[in-house]
């Protein structure tokens, strides 16, 4: 059994109020990175039980990001804040067989059950705009359910959260000319694979009393962002500038697999299932506004979103000469959500 969590809290602020000083500049800069791999596996195995054997790799990568920046200048001429944060989650979670023989009778007892994921809560992954997950990165983390297996069982499962919510403002008043500048970066990239796999190994071969065998891979993401860019420039001359851009990108992939590359191995079981589910949803809100004010007011605002939201799911048998007695499931399902507004 592999087991990983992995939690990242950033917060940063920069201020620079001045008053009847010529400029004034605020900043906030953050970069955070994350990456959780954890590896479960059995390597040319020679393995024969009576009761259940099980490789199950598990991890939650959560990271949240809150940043700010604000440029005052009162009696200035120059008010500028600007933000920028770059966050990324790249983990891989794998729970392999690789090589040799497992045989596993299996057994239902409690006791004996093999503990695994066992789904995810209704309410954990983003379902709409302005969800809590926006703001917070521990949804999926809480949302998982446990279950129980018995036999041969390969099973990994990972969750990954990025909340980033950042504010950036430009404010400059004067008696003659004021400018305010307010720019707003907002970048979040989650990648990685989350893979349960059997591969150039027999499963329950030459053996007449065995149980289930289950490969099975889940990964579940989320990303909120919120982003605003806000200005304000007033005297004689008022010129005001904001901007707020959003760049989210979402690029995993799931799989569950098992297969030979030569040979044919034999797999035998009870009840087969090959399953790889994977689920991914995101939320933003991007807002860039200015306002000026005086006898000359130029004003201009900008929102810029851009998502990417790219998912590879596989569930297959290759190359496996395969006996059951009973179902035979092969399945890959892949969910994806997205909720953007953007205001400017």
């Amino acid at each position: 059994t592999g087991s990983g969590d992995s939690d990242i809290l950033s917060i940063g602020a920069g201020a620079a109020p001045n008053v009847m000083g010529a400029a004034s500049i605020g900043g906030s800069a953050s970069y955070n990175y994350l990456s959780d791999d954890v590896t479960a596996k059995l390597v040319n195995p020679a393995i024969t039980s009576t009761n259940n054997v099980g490789v199950v790799a598990k991890s939650d990568e959560r990271l949240a990001n809150y940043a700010g920046a604000l440029g005052l200048a009162a009696g200035g001429k120059v008010g500028v804040g600007a933000a920028v944060a770059v966050n990324e989650l790249s983990g891989n979670t794998t729970a392999k067989i690789e090589g040799g023989t497992v045989t596993a009778k299996g057994s239902d007892a409690a006791d004996d059950a093999i503990a695994v994921h066992g789904g995810m809560a209704d309410d954990a992954l983003i379902s709409g705009f302005g969800d809590s997950s926006m703001w917070k990165a521990s949804s999926l983390f809480h949302g998982r359910q446990q279950g129980k297996a018995a036999g041969i069982v390969v099973d990994s499962s990972a969750t990954h959260s990025i909340a980033s919510a950042l504010a950036s403002a430009g404010i400059a008043i004067s008696g003659s000319a004021g400018v305010g500048l307010a720019g707003t970066v907002n970048i979040n990239t989650i990648g990685g694979m989350t893979d349960a796999q059997v591969i150039n190994a027999a499963l329950n071969d030459g053996s007449s009393s065995y149980g289930d065998v289950a490969v099975k891979a889940a990964d579940y993401t989320n990303l909120g962002s919120f982003t605003v860019g806000a200005s304000i420039g007033g005297g004689l001359v008022g010129v005001s500038v904001g901007s707020g851009s959003t760049w989210n990108t979402i690029d995993r992939k799931t799989k569950a697999e098992v297969k030979s590359s030569a040979d044919k191995k034999a797999l035998k079981a009870q009840k087969l299932t090959i399953a790889a589910d994977s689920q991914q949803a995101t939320t933003n809100l991007t807002i860039g506004t200015a306002i000026a004010g005086g006898k000359v007011a130029i004003s201009a605002g900008n929102g810029t979103v851009r998502h990417i939201l790219n998912g590879e799911t596989t569930a297959a048998i290759d190359n496996m000469t395969v006996t059951t007695n009973g179902d035979t499931r092969v399945n890959a399902s892949h969910e994806s959500r997205e909720y953007v507004r953007n205001i400017s």
